[in-house]
């Protein structure tokens, strides 16, 4: 399938222009998922699908705040059958309730048969909009924005927090070896965002590749 890439500007220019029905936004953590999404907001409902899984997270049980890693397992194709079944009845209700208005989901799913249960029978026509980062400074200056605010909020939304040692937790934010250690962190993040690319691609996704 095709896959089209375009700068970041360009990207928000062709979507308002062309305004798809539904847009799936998805992209590794810092690559500016929320800020993208932002910058659509006067043409499009956002859905924030993070919210719908901790919602379903008290509901069950599954994961405990702020901690709700058990939850997320269902953006992999890993949690219980209901729990996804309930998961993908959620976003369709929020379709449904919006269904004269253009819609962005933003998730970090990872699984393409649940990309494709939740864009089938009549959710089929769907934009895929990957964020890819093709620099690795700008990638590092948004994963380290993001790493002070969780630091900041005591809040560890990065995905990469049980591999951050207690030497860089405690150390100034503005030393070099934090400098260092989130720049080997995008480095890593950046490569995973690559296997995660050619997993979608050869899964017959038709992919607007967005080039952060």
């Amino acid at each position: 399938m095709p896959c089209i890439k375009v700068s970041f500007d360009n990207a928000i220019k062709n979507l308002t222009c062309i305004q798809p029905k539904l847009i799936f936004l998805t992209g590794k953590s810092g690559t500016g998922k929320s800020y993208f999404s932002s910058k659509l907001k006067d043409n499009f409902v956002p859905l924030e699908v993070d919210l719908i899984v901790r919602k379903l997270a008290k509901k069950h049980n599954i994961g405990i705040a702020p901690d709700y890693n058990k939850a997320f397992q269902v953006y992999k194709g890993k949690s219980p059958i209901f729990f996804e079944n309930e998961f993908i009845k959620e976003i369709h209700k929020f379709i449904d309730k919006n269904n004269n208005k253009s819609i962005i989901i933003d998730a970090a799913i990872s699984n393409s048969e649940l990309i494709k249960k939740i864009f089938s029978g009549k959710y089929k026509i769907f934009t895929f909009v990957f964020l890819y980062p093709n620099s690795i400074n700008r990638y590092s200056n948004r994963i380290m924005k993001r790493y002070i605010k969780d630091v900041t909020t005591k809040k560890k939304t990065l995905p990469f927090w049980s591999e951050v040692p207690k030497e860089i937790e405690d150390a100034s934010l503005k030393s070099k070896k934090v400098k260092k250690f989130i720049k080997d962190m995008a480095k890593k993040q950046k490569k995973k965002s690559d296997e995660r690319y050619k997993y979608f691609s050869s899964n017959g996704f038709s992919i607007y590749t967005v080039l952060v």
